[in-house]
């Protein structure tokens, strides 16, 4: 991977080159209605008011943390889409007649992480995951890059990520580099458990060590188990899981590098039982969908295996009091999670759940899972874990 400078600042692609493409012809124009454009404070400005007249009416200070200006397009649709819903701007005048937050589109999200910038894709667009990187063409880092240049993207401004729980981002920033690069080598993997374990070797300070395998094995095994779905994963799956590591692990960027590989694992084993459903439509933003959606899910699922514990001096009561509705069962597994704090052996998440009789038993009901994404509320804000060992396979 090459090594990108933006005023100063390195810049971070949390995905291979080339991995993220689109077809604007193809499309129906979403990132188009309702969203900001924007403009770049220079002859572009000229250009864009000779076009519309009153589009100055329409200007707000500031575009995605920038300097840039911002145009609000309306929900019915872009000033500039013809009726077909294509830019007049690009089909009529050339690309580069488009505002500066277009040309960059969807790669016009940029975060501070560090001392560093990153660029985060936005899904509003129909993104696709390629087969393989390519170093060369219209989605390629170098392309990005000199776009930015052209559209005058500054290296400040941009909203930051919240550091690691677990890490200063000095040592984060070049941890999710090697993520990305070491990613290429897993794309036709046929289970994400393999690059799973990369991830926690990667660590800073870790060595290699076959208990990491053993441990994502296990909990690709009762996960399965738990939430009733068969395997293996799907290829296609595992390689767009693959691809989008980078993105996903930095749209969780505070919570413990540590725990980033399980939350992975767990998303694609959700991904596997969304594929099962009638009449789901995949693609390749399906995963990032799941993993905002059912995050709270996803991380107590990922942290089966580990025993919880609540931070000191923190009420149970208070937590849940802002629950529209709160279950016994739920209750009785945060009491079992705050005496977790006090015994000589405490359980893990997956003996807790057990120990409920029925109802964390697969399948689980609305009202487990719902329970479930609840207390996986309660613990990414205000949990602990402590590692569990892996258990021996059963015969």
């Amino acid at each position: 991977m090459r090594a990108y400078i933006l005023g100063g600042k390195p810049v971070h692609f949390p995905f291979l080159s080339g991995m993220l493409t689109y077809n604007c012809q193809d499309c129906d124009a979403p990132c188009c209605r309702g969203n900001g454009i924007g403009i770049g404070r220079s002859r572009e400005l000229v250009t864009l008011a000779s076009v519309q007249k009153k589009l100055p009416l329409f200007a707000t200070p500031g575009f995605s943390g920038s300097a840039m200006l911002s145009l609000s397009a309306p929900k019915e649709g872009c000033w500039f889409l013809d009726k077909k819903a294509r830019c007049r701007l690009e089909t009529v005048i050339g690309r580069q007649a488009k505002p500066a937050g277009c040309r960059l589109f969807p790669f016009q999200r940029l975060r501070q992480m560090g001392n560093a910038v990153t660029v985060m894709p936005d899904f509003v667009c129909p993104l696709s995951v390629a087969d393989s990187p390519d170093e060369t063409g219209p989605f390629s880092h170098d392309e990005l890059v000199i776009e930015m240049h052209r559209t005058h993207i500054p290296a400040r401004g941009h909203q930051p990520l919240p550091a690691p729980a677990d890490m200063t981002w000095d040592v984060a920033q070049k941890l999710e580099r090697r993520v990305v690069r070491k990613s290429e080598k897993h794309l036709n993997d046929k289970s994400y458990v393999p690059f799973a374990q990369r991830q926690l070797r990667l660590i800073e300070g870790r060595k290699d060590d076959d208990r990491d395998l053993a441990q994502l094995e296990t909990l690709e095994r009762d996960l399965r188990s738990f939430l009733d779905v068969a395997g293996p994963s799907r290829r296609e799956n595992v390689h767009d899981m693959v691809a989008l590591t980078g993105v996903l692990r930095l749209m969780t960027s505070g919570l413990p590098r540590r725990s980033m590989p399980s939350l992975l694992l767990a998303t694609t084993i959700l991904l596997d039982a969304y594929d099962t459903m009638k009449g789901t439509r995949h693609s390749s933003r399906t995963p990032v969908s799941l993993f905002e959606q059912r995050l709270p899910f996803l991380f107590v699922l990922s942290h089966l295996l580990d025993k919880p514990m609540l931070v000191e001096n923190v009420d149970p009561k208070r937590l849940i009091s802002t629950f529209p509705a709160v279950r016994a069962p739920l209750l009785s597994v945060l009491e079992a999670v705050v005496e977790n704090r006090a015994v000589a052996r405490p359980k893990t998440t997956l003996q807790i759940l057990e120990d409920q009789k029925r109802t964390f038993r697969p399948p689980l009901t609305f009202e487990a899972v719902a329970m479930l994404y609840g207390l996986g509320r309660i613990l990414l804000s205000h949990g602990q874990f402590v590692a569990g060992r892996a258990r021996a396979p059963q015969s």
